[in-house]
């Protein structure tokens, strides 16, 4: 059993330009984030689940998803995500914070559950995993005090949009690492395999 509950935050919004929607795209009768929320809810470590979009027009099926499935959700600014995972984080109480992107379907469970583990047991403020997992298998994990600090002295574009580039650019600051796959598996891309076989599908 995991000795940390935290609370997964989900980034999502409809207004993809590759494949615009992709979010809630049907494969097998399902809406794609169906299958990121189920795996969610299959880490062990993880006890809400939040969706976090924008307050765009756009982006109102999210809402409505989330209300027909009873799914926590926030809405806020579309480019300062940094401020929308904070504010979510807020309105739910959430600490430690998972934060996953909704373009990642394939997430594993196994894997977040062994982040969950690293977290609590290196005494880290901020665990990301490394680059020898498959693109598509990512997920930032941190404490609510060190997203705050993140939150309050961001100014810049990128780190207002991108959420983590604070922390990477102010590791003195912070208890940061990385968690590593045993084999580098890094040359399998998850996500561009499956959204571009996902977007011929469709043509």
């Amino acid at each position: 059993m995991n000795p940390l509950s935290v609370s997964a935050i989900i980034q999502a919004r409809m207004t993809s330009s590759r494949l615009p929607g992709k979010i809630l795209l049907e494969v097998d009768g399902r809406p794609l984030l169906d299958y990121l929320i189920e795996r969610l809810k299959n880490t062990k470590g993880v006890s809400q689940i939040i969706v976090a979009t924008t307050s765009n027009q756009e982006d109102d099926p999210v809402e409505n998803y989330c209300i027909t499935n009873e799914i926590k959700f926030y809405r806020g600014d579309e480019q300062d995500v940094l401020g929308r995972i904070y504010e979510a984080s807020i309105s739910y109480h959430a600490d430690p914070i998972m934060r996953i992107t909704a373009d990642c379907p394939l997430i594993d469970p196994y894997i977040l559950d062994s982040q969950i583990k690293f977290f609590s047991e290196n005494l880290i403020d901020y665990c990301y995993l490394g680059l020898t997992y498959p693109e598509g298998v990512c997920s930032d994990l941190f404490h609510f005090n060190a997203l705050e600090k993140a939150y309050q002295n961001s100014v810049s574009t990128e780190d207002r949009e991108h959420v983590t580039p604070y922390f990477h650019k102010n590791k003195n600051d912070f208890r940061i690492k990385s968690l590593e796959n045993k084999e580098d598996l890094s040359r399998h891309r998850f996500v561009k395999i499956f959204f571009n076989n996902l977007r011929w599908l469709l043509q």
